[in-house]
């Protein structure tokens, strides 16, 4: 018998924002996994740009900013109550909310600046009012300020995934389909029927109930993210149709990620499924998982 509350350990979010400097270590700390040897789950740069497009970049004043000769006019009032701009290509992904849920950058920057330093995103219209600019010059960055009651001083709105209990509801619905796709005896839409016998039982039931557990006890959600893609790449190979899987490199990260993302989409699809992902459907641009 697994002893769960032995194995993963629980965390909570910080219940005051770290100082700058310390959101800064955080921040180093990121760019240092971006950019380390890659291994099977270092996650893959989506698109067309590069591990220096994810790298995160700090402008704490006005100053900083122009000397990067970026092109947004940030106010000083920003800055003067403790506001911080971070540059980084998955700020896109964070205000249009396209292509984040599956990858693991994402997450990891959401940790650090949710979980570990309890700073909240400022919504991005919010911002691009405030900065009387151009939404086009903000696609790479994200403001961000200590605390709520900053946050109301200056008169702009909190962005929604700075909710942690939010950022993990998304999990929680993938989890709530994994668990539709055991009951119901197949893996996906349309799958062939699960062969549940003693091993396969044993093995689903100890997925599941890490899963229950890494989500009851704020797992950071990169790992969680790691459980998901192997135990959904398990239901894909062994259950699902053709239609599900891309043979070539079958076992390598992009294809594991495409597998994640078919068997949430066609899920979308279906009343039976859909009500499993009410998150997902409300907060998720749905047409880019």
């Amino acid at each position: 018998m697994v002893v769960w509350h032995s194995t993963v350990r629980s965390r909570s979010r910080v219940t005051s924002p770290s100082p700058v400097e310390v959101l800064c270590q955080l921040f180093d700390e990121f760019n240092s996994l971006i950019t380390c040897k890659p291994g099977r789950f270092s996650c893959p740069v989506y698109g067309n740009g590069s591990k220096n497009d994810i790298i995160v970049t700090v402008f704490t004043s006005t100053s900083s900013l122009a000397e990067s000769k970026n092109s947004l006019s940030c106010p000083r009032l920003f800055f003067d109550v403790g506001g911080l701009l971070i540059s980084t290509s998955l700020a896109a992904k964070w205000h249009n909310r396209q292509n984040f849920l599956l990858d693991v950058n994402f997450w990891r920057l959401w940790d650090v600046i949710v979980m570990r330093a309890g700073w909240y995103v400022v919504d991005i219209s919010s911002f691009v009012s405030l900065c009387m600019c151009d939404p086009d010059q903000c696609v790479t960055v994200i403001p961000l300020l200590p605390s709520l009651a900053v946050i109301k001083q200056i008169g702009v709105a909190v962005d929604s995934l700075s909710n942690h209990t939010l950022g993990y509801s998304l999990f929680w619905d993938v989890l709530c389909l994994f668990k539709h796709f055991v009951t119901n005896d197949q893996w996906g839409v349309g799958s062939k029927t699960l062969k549940l016998d003693c091993q396969t039982s044993a093995y689903l039931d100890y997925q599941v109930n890490l899963l229950d557990k890494m989500l009851f006890r704020l797992s950071q959600p990169a790992d969680i993210l790691h459980v998901m893609l192997d135990l959904n790449q398990w239901g894909v190979c062994n259950y699902s149709l053709a239609s599900y899987v891309t043979h070539d490199s079958e076992f390598e990260l992009p294809s594991i990620i495409t597998h994640m993302m078919l068997v949430i989409r066609y899920s979308l699809v279906f009343s039976n499924t859909a009500t499993h992902c009410s998150n997902i459907i409300k907060y998720c641009n749905i047409h880019h998982i």
